[in-house]
């Protein structure tokens, strides 16, 4: 497709993230810095935080900078993650410059057989024809870790 949907742009983009923030086994210390580096063309300068995902509080994160150095952080210290969004649902503000999508989140660390799983909410803006994250947070308030997910 030329020009796929909005809607397919912001699920490319939600899935390239997850895999930037999955890390193999044997993946160098210096292969998961490069990966935490490289995260800048998904958020906007000026991203809001505002999530708690497997006991750690993220919403004293202000910005893209800081947000990208505190995943690079986070990488370094994980063995293995893999990183998943499922039921993705999105939507549209009537201009179609913005957008809200609301996901659940699962997590497998360290080579956990149960997830650590949370609904996330964000908000998208488009900026030059490319969609990117201004606003993240958890919803709901029970995070919970389990296989019971989607």
């Amino acid at each position: 497709m030329l020009f796929p949907s909005d809607d397919k742009r912001i699920h490319k983009l939600l899935n390239q993230l997850a895999a930037r923030l999955s890390v193999r086994p044997n993946q160098s210390a210096l292969s998961r810095l490069a990966r935490g580096s490289n995260l800048n063309p998904f958020f906007t300068p000026d991203i809001v935080v505002d999530i708690e995902i497997a006991g750690r509080d993220w919403s004293d994160v202000q910005g893209r900078d800081e947000l990208v150095q505190t995943i690079q952080a986070a990488l370094a210290r994980l063995r293995q993650s893999d990183i998943r969004f499922y039921s993705i649902a999105i939507g549209f503000s009537p201009d179609r410059q913005t957008a809200n999508a609301h996901m659940i989140a699962l997590a497998y660390l360290n080579g956990e057989t149960d997830p650590v799983v949370h609904e996330l909410s964000m908000v998208l803006k488009k900026q030059e024809r490319k969609w990117v994250i201004s606003h993240a947070q958890t919803a709901g308030d029970h995070p919970s870790r389990g296989a019971d997910g989607p």
